[in-house]
């Protein structure tokens, strides 16, 4: 880690619940997620951090999906 400022891993993941609970719709079974490394950085820059990138992507998939989004009813 001192040898970089960041470092960020976006991995996909299962989420491995019992068999009954599988169709609830409560729970992806599958998902990916996104983890933030700051060398020296406190827990608000950190937060900071993401937001920005959390809102650059959801702006970016309105733009790029808007028609799909549309179709489907979804707002994000």
């Amino acid at each position: 880690m001192r040898a970089y400022d960041r470092i960020y891993a976006f991995s996909p993941n299962i989420w491995l619940e019992e068999v009954k609970a599988r169709n609830t719709g409560r729970h992806p079974c599958e998902f990916y997620k996104l983890d933030l490394e700051v060398n020296n950085a406190s827990i608000e820059q950190i937060m900071t951090l993401f937001e920005g990138y959390y809102t650059e992507l959801i702006n970016r998939i309105k733009k790029a999906c808007a028609e799909i989004l549309e179709k489907n009813q979804r707002k994000i």
